[in-house]
């Protein structure tokens, strides 16, 4: 009995867009007058890779800061992320932090301005100084369903790969799967992590469907043989399946909920 797969992904994508920019959601602070300069925007962003990652972290002042043009203006923030970065200013009143690669699941950081910034023409900016970067975690960034079929069967399993190694208590408590016709989220079943090695194993190094769905997750294709690094890379995948068989004909979704915890995470659901 075959369940028609297209709709996972087109359920599962509406839920991952939204759950991935919720960390690019920021508070923009209005300029209260033109004669005080201060920062109007400071939010992370990704660099249009579309995967959510966050790779750059932006600041916009209410007045010009420097001259146009100028490669020797000084950085107006510092910060402490403790990865490689390269800070520039794009325009007079824009500067853009720039990470060498996306910040991993669960970094929590931030930008500071310098104490004595001043703008181009030499008064001290005031107001918020201080500007959070958290990555969040654990969000779902791919989903591959287990098997050589290329449809959903009635008792389909499912592997979710996160940017962050999730609890995966949490993840039985609140992922489920919703299917057209049902009334009623059905609970999902986490299976061991040595299923997820199976299915891996069992499509090859050189099935699509598998590379793809490392790509998407961020994970090294093939997984490291051994050790820690391959540790840490199962770690963030979960298979699971739907508690109840998939009918057959009907549309289903499997839902990754905000309220999933990260591992080892503390003040959080679990």
């Amino acid at each position: 009995m075959k369940v028609d797969g297209r709709a996972l992904v087109r359920g599962l994508a509406g839920k991952l867009r939204f759950a991935l920019l919720l960390p690019l959601m920021v508070a923009v602070a209005a300029a209260g007058s033109d004669s005080v300069p201060q920062v109007t925007l400071a939010t992370p962003g990704s660099a249009g890779s579309g995967d959510g990652t966050i790779t750059r972290f932006t600041l916009r002042f209410s007045e010009d800061m420097v001259p146009l043009g100028d490669p020797r203006a000084k950085a107006p923030a510092t910060n402490d992320c403790k990865l490689p970065a390269t800070g520039r200013w794009v325009d007079t009143r824009t500067w853009v932090l720039e990470f060498d690669k996306p910040l991993p699941g669960g970094k929590r950081c931030h930008v500071e301005l310098r104490p004595d910034l001043t703008t181009a023409r030499g008064v001290s900016v005031v107001g918020n100084d201080r500007f959070a970067i958290d990555t969040g975690g654990p969000s779902a960034r791919a989903v591959l369903a287990g098997g050589t079929y290329e449809g959903i069967e009635e008792d389909q399993i499912f592997l979710v790969a996160a940017n962050v190694a999730p609890d995966r208590a949490s993840v039985g408590r609140y992922a489920y799967c919703a299917v057209d016709g049902i009334g009623e989220k059905i609970p999902v079943d986490v299976l061991p992590r040595e299923t997820a090695e199976k299915i891996l194993a069992g499509l090859g190094k050189s099935d699509w469907k598998r590379q793809s769905f490392a790509y998407d997750a961020g994970l090294p294709e093939p997984l490291p043989a051994a050790g820690a690094d391959r540790d840490a890379a199962l770690d963030r995948i979960v298979p699971l399946k739907c508690r109840r068989p998939l009918p057959p004909g009907r549309e289903m979704a499997l839902v990754w909920d905000a309220r999933i915890a990260q591992a080892g995470a503390t003040g959080r659901p679990a």
